[in-house]
């Protein structure tokens, strides 16, 4: 088995990376610009032996860059490409999908209706790799955070460093996820799918759901984290300020992850279980 991580050099591959090591997992990593275009991409994926593919590039590229994704090119080659060699696909995506207007947990089987940009490009690589891939895991997840990178946590350690008041919101309940968790739960779908899990007589293709088990506002969320940063960096200047405003950072709908437990038997694991150490390590590593 040899897998192809889709990704931008950043915190995202970097999780992808160290979990797949540790598993024995043999892999190859490339950012999305640098797959061939075209026949060379079918070509390529031969060549390196690739036997599954995960595509994290919407999650892990620059805002800025995020349009060009969407180019006929590099992306609609790699589907192409997945699709003749019958490759299993596993393309992440994100909560975005849904609208951030009702504050329910959204099924798998639910309309996906963004409102707003980032969530529009997420469902267009949706409805693309649905086009042209029969054998697809779409995985949808909530905001990722780590302690390196640009993330809702590094942006708020941020922030405590330089002290004064800090406003966030105290509306809409969001579940972030662990970089790490995310590479747990995707290591046990390389896992199962590598079993030939498709030819037990299970319909495992689709649409899947993968949060944190413990929603929060983004104030709530900020507290913890500066309960703990406190005990490494002094944080005496820090004032958080609950406001009514909503926070594009925290945009990110609920998701029903029930489908993700009864297919592949993979639970959902708390954020806070995980705050204290990768907080620890921003400020011992990082800062």
């Amino acid at each position: 088995m040899t897998i192809l991580i889709v990704a931008e050099q950043g915190y995202i591959e970097a999780a992808l990376v160290e979990r797949f090591t540790e598993h024995n997992y043999r892999f190859i990593s490339r950012p999305l610009a640098a797959v061939p275009a075209g026949k060379a991409a079918q070509k390529f994926l031969s060549e390196q032996g690739v036997t599954l593919v995960i595509n994290t590039a919407l999650m892990s590229l620059a805002a800025e860059q995020l349009p060009g994704l969407l180019q006929q090119g590099p992306l609609l080659s790699l589907l192409n490409a997945v699709e003749q060699l019958q490759l299993p696909y596993i393309q992440l995506s994100s909560s975005q999908v849904f609208s951030t207007a009702e504050s329910r947990r959204y099924k798998v089987s639910d309309l996906a209706e963004p409102d707003t940009e980032l969530g529009q490009l997420h469902r267009r690589v949706e409805s693309y790799t649905r086009k042209h891939v029969q054998r697809y895991i779409l995985l949808r997840t909530g905001a990722l955070f780590s302690e390196r990178g640009d993330n809702v946590l590094t942006y708020l350690l941020g922030q405590f460093k330089q002290g004064g008041d800090v406003s966030l919101s105290l509306h809409g309940h969001s579940a972030p996820v662990y970089v790490d968790d995310l590479a747990r739960v995707l290591s046990a779908l390389v896992d199962q799918l590598s079993c030939g899990v498709d030819e037990w007589a299970v319909k495992v293709w689709g649409e899947y759901h993968y949060s944190s088990s413990d929603p929060t506002t983004y104030f709530h969320f900020a507290e913890s984290l500066l309960a703990v940063m406190a005990q490494y960096m002094n944080t005496e200047q820090v004032n958080l300020v609950g406001v009514e405003e909503h926070d594009s950072r925290w945009q990110y709908p609920l998701l029903n992850c029930e489908k993700i437990l009864s297919t592949f038997g993979i639970k959902q694991m708390p954020w806070r279980s995980s705050v204290v150490n990768v907080v620890k390590r921003y400020c011992k590593e990082v800062v």
